[in-house]
Order: structure tokens, then sequence, then C-alpha cells
């Protein structure tokens, strides 16, 4: 909540710390890059903040106040996260993917938990969202698919795995 990020380094168990953000930003680490090492970043009322580990600092302006950002990997043909918000004010998933350009999809309700991942296999991210204990996914390359699975109060984590 202050801006300050703690790293632990799992090769030598130490943990650093050190600013970047300001009070209010949204953490939205990922790999942007593409050299397999998470970076630092933050999302600020539509603009995005990168400290890149090989590219340097980046400023991106994408999205608005109020948008809900979704980083992930939605045409992964370069291994490079794709910036990517949800607006719920008309249900779109804007996304500037790294080699495709940007798109938009009208894709659940203002209300959804936003459940991005790679829900079939291909490696790309599929627009997901869960409502009243139900899945609803937008898979890319298998179709809309639905299923019930938990409850309505339950908090759905897509699977996140290192690739």
């Amino acid at each position: 909540s202050n801006g300050t990020w703690y790293i632990y380094n799992l090769a030598n168990n130490q943990i650093s710390y050190f600013r970047f953000g300001l009070d209010g930003d949204i953490p939205v680490p990922a790999d942007y890059d593409g050299d397999r090492k998470a970076d630092i970043a933050v999302f600020r009322n539509g603009i995005w903040y990168m400290q890149k580990s090989t590219d340097g600092f980046a400023v991106v302006n994408f999205g608005l106040p109020g948008d809900k950002p979704i980083p992930s990997y939605y045409d992964d043909q370069d291994s490079k996260a794709d910036i990517a918000v949800f607006r719920p004010s008309n249900r779109v998933w804007y996304t500037l993917k790294s080699i495709e350009g940007f798109s938009a999809m009208q894709f659940g309700l203002s209300t959804d938990k936003i459940i991005p991942t790679d829900y079939d296999g291909d490696w790309k991210t599929d627009f997901a969202v869960h409502r009243d204990g139900i899945w609803h996914i937008q898979r890319s390359n298998l179709g809309y698919a639905s299923f019930q699975f938990g409850e309505s109060d339950d908090i759905p984590t897509p699977n996140v795995f290192v690739r």
C-alpha cells in the first residue's frame, strides 16, 4: 500500500526491498520483455509503469481510471506478457498484444470475478469470469464453455504456472 516491493531471492535466501509506484497503485508484475523474469510494474488510472529487467523503464497509456488491469499472455507468440484491462462499465476486455496489436471483446458482467488464464492448453490466455459458482470461459481455440464449480461466495483461483 505504500509502494514498497519486497523480493525474496531463492538462490541466496536474501530479501531485498525498494520503492516503485505510489500509494494506491495496483501491482501488475509480469514478464513484459520476454526474458523469463517477472518485471516490476504498477497500474495507475489507466497508465502502466514498468521497470523491465532488460528493456529498462517504460510508461504505457492503456486503460482508464476504474479499469481492472489483467496482464497475461494473450497472443504469446513472443513469450512477452501483454497489457490488458477489463472495463466494468461496458464489460469489455481491451488487450494490447505485443505482436497482434489492439483488440476488444465484450465478455462477462460488471460484477463478475475476472479470472483469465490458459484454459485450453494453447499457451494463450483465455477470457474467463466466475459468477455465482459458474465459470464462463471464452477459450482461444475451443470456443465458449461454462461449468459449475464452487459456490457464489468462493474466491476463484485460475491455474498459475511458471512457463
